[in-house]
């Protein structure tokens, strides 16, 4: 069984890792913008993304060795993870941009919330548990931190017009 493991794996990432993890992230960004997906499919790669570490061994030497990444999410991590959060962060960064164009801050904050607590859903649902973690901070980078200004700027106006705004943008 290892050894079917090892040469499916060595298959995979030489000849289909670019396709399948594509098409799983073309499916989360269809999710993203409201269409329904099969997350089965997702979950079913995930998982055998996942799966593809349990051979995994790291030298106490080597230099990943120092990294806080379990050995056995390596492949998971390489062919899925990072790329993940490269579409999130693109994805955002286009959304926000717009939405803002056409939205008021209280409406853009709601809109943020909204967003993490569906970025937090689609983690639990069916990306691996260690992937919550850089998902929430690419997505609280994107969707706020670099837009910090934006907000110190608006807030002196939202308390002059309404409180109740400023009261939900705060909270």
């Amino acid at each position: 069984f290892q050894l079917a493991l090892v040469t499916w794996k060595q298959a995979l990432r030489e000849h289909m890792a670019t396709s399948i993890v594509g098409g799983v992230l073309d499916l989360i960004e269809q999710e993203r913008q409201g269409i329904a997906i099969t997350s089965s499919l997702v979950k079913g790669v995930v998982d055998c993304l996942v799966e593809l570490g349990i051979d995994e061994v790291v030298d106490s030497n080597s230099a990943e060795s120092t990294k806080a990444v379990n050995p056995k999410l390596r492949v998971y991590k390489q062919l899925f993870e990072e790329k993940f959060i490269r579409t999130t962060e693109a994805f955002y960064v286009c959304e926000s941009s717009d939405f803002l164009l056409g939205n008021s801050i209280p409406e853009y904050m709601k809109k943020v919330e909204k967003r993490l607590i569906e970025e937090k859903d689609r983690c639990e649902k069916y990306l691996h548990r260690s992937s919550l973690q850089p998902l929430e901070r690419k997505c609280e980078e994107v969707l706020i931190s670099v837009k910090l200004d934006l907000f110190q700027n608006e807030f002196p106006v939202l308390l002059e017009n309404d409180k109740d705004e400023v009261t939900m943008t705060s909270s």
